[in-house]
């Protein structure tokens, strides 16, 4: 499987695609600073180590983009399974 890091999150913006491995090698490299050096780690962490973690976040349905494709209009981040009433 191939994804485009970024060119789901920036809309138009091009970039280069990066396959499963390597997304996960790169969400681990996170997970592994922020787990040796705690809070110290996440000032460590680079873009691309980041761009990882949301992706999977969102692939795994942990969390939902912010905003609908095209519409703009705002959504909640998390999943909670509970719906609002407005």
């Amino acid at each position: 499987m191939i994804l485009s890091m970024r060119s789901w999150m920036m809309g138009a913006r091009m970039v280069e695609p990066v396959n499963a491995a390597e997304v996960r090698r790169l969400a681990k490299s996170a997970i592994d600073k922020v787990d040796l050096h705690g809070k110290r780690g996440i000032t460590l962490l680079s873009m691309q180590e980041i761009e990882a973690l949301v992706m999977i976040a969102v692939l795994s349905g942990l969390l939902t983009p912010r905003c609908d494709a095209g519409t703009g209009t705002e959504t909640t981040m998390f999943k909670t399974g509970e719906t609002s009433s407005e």
